[in-house]
């Protein structure tokens, strides 16, 4: 095996630690009553997903090449990158271009083992990319405080079981979607870069030109993968694992699964998004903000949930405690 393609394997383990396992992870989504009233409106659950330049980070994308940059200038600052290097790393642009998976007669092992039929011409295409967020944390004083859309903690918080977004979701149907944990960390951030660069770092210099291709290549997935990954820390508080939706440009919709690209207003923004359906059994609580009048709440939750088929979720009250002023 060439010290190329140990390389390669080495970044690939590195930037495999940080993928998330469905089986494991609950995922909680904060929201207002109309936004819960929204979600739960049609036979169907349904989220929005909206495009990435339209959330509440105004350097969202742009994180993964400061801290890359950030990283460069002290390599090369210390005489252990090359000019050429530094050079070529930062001459890489943004892509919107992003992995899709058609339908052929071929079958995909996929990491759990399950084998998925009917892949799979796999090519990058020109992409819309949309996110959906999410928290680890079901009951967050900040997060009521940001998403719950009111002066006085009010709203609620639904958990979704995340095999909703598994691989077996989206494989050969032609859009891609990924479930990521968000790195807040600075220290962190440098650690996966330090990981995947510093074998390129040694090779670069002696490498062919064919084999430097090959190099870049591996700089260009890490950024693929992690530029909605990495967050300023500022945001550290929402503790979020986001479901990243790339979908053909050329594509209408996904018929009972992903509407047409549709546009709502929000915060004086014109904000593109689609409405992603998932199945009643993913809803596994709604957990009701901490200044809400918890009987007459929980009551009228759980009429309103059982009317929609969902007699199964369970109504949790926050523990958080708040008096509304």
């Amino acid at each position: 095996m060439s010290e190329i393609e140990l390389a390669m394997i080495q970044a690939n383990l590195a930037m495999r630690d940080y993928t998330i396992d469905v089986r494991s992870k609950k995922l909680c989504h904060y929201t207002s009553p109309t936004g819960l009233l929204g979600i739960f409106n049609y036979d169907t659950p349904s989220l929005y997903f909206s495009q990435y330049d339209s959330l509440n980070d105004t350097k969202e994308r742009k994180d993964i090449f400061e801290s890359l940059k950030k990283y460069c200038d002290k390599q090369l600052k210390d005489h252990k990158m090359s000019q050429q290097l530094y050079n070529d790393i930062n001459a890489i642009q943004q892509s919107d271009l992003f992995g899709i998976t058609r339908k052929t007669d071929e079958e995909l092992i996929l990491d759990n083992g399950e084998i998925v039929k009917g892949i799979t011409s796999f090519a990058d295409e020109e992409c819309y990319t949309y996110i959906c967020s999410f928290s680890r944390n079901n009951d967050s004083l900040p997060m009521w405080r940001m998403y719950s859309k009111a002066e006085h903690y009010e709203g609620f918080c639904i958990e979704f079981s995340a095999n909703s977004f598994s691989q077996k979701k989206f494989y050969s149907k032609g859009f891609s979607l990924e479930l990521v944990k968000v790195i807040y960390d600075e220290r962190k951030k440098m650690q996966l870069i330090e990981s995947v660069l510093s074998p390129i770092i040694k090779l670069y210099d002696s490498a062919t030109p064919r084999d430097r291709d090959h190099l870049m290549s591996i700089i260009k997935v890490m950024i693929k993968n992690f530029q909605f990954v990495f967050k300023n820390k500022s945001f550290s508080y929402e503790e979020e694992i986001r479901a990243v939706l790339h979908i053909p440009k050329t594509e209408k919709s996904y018929e009972g699964q992903i509407s047409e690209r549709k546009y709502r207003q929000s915060n004086g923004l014109i904000v593109p998004y689609v409405v992603y359906n998932i199945d009643k059994s993913s809803v596994r609580s709604v957990t009701i903000a901490p200044t809400i009048k918890e009987e007459v709440a929980t009551e009228n939750l759980k009429d309103y949930l059982c009317s929609k088929g969902l007699k199964h979720v369970t109504i949790i009250p926050s523990d958080i405690p708040i008096r509304a002023v």
